[in-house]
């Protein structure tokens, strides 16, 4: 198993498509549409093109406060 170094330009690619794919969550604050917008799919290829995921940060969406009392273990 080999390692791979990415290069600062490389990083700083990721690190501004990161950025945008959490501006840019489920409905798309910046352009409102309901699909994924063109910026958060040219974001996603940027990953796709460095062979890396994006970073999950829990709770961005807030899709746990949304509907308070449904969850693992509540009936609804």
């Amino acid at each position: 198993m080999s390692t791979t170094y990415l290069s600062t330009e490389a990083l700083a690619h990721l690190a501004c498509a990161q950025q945008t794919i959490e501006e840019h969550l489920l409905r798309c604050r910046t352009c409102g549409t309901n699909r994924p917008c063109y910026n958060r799919i040219e974001a996603e290829r940027v990953f796709l093109r460095y062979g890396r995921l994006p970073r999950r940060t829990p709770g961005l969406t807030g899709a746990a406060t949304r509907r308070p009392g449904l969850g693992w273990f509540h009936c609804p």
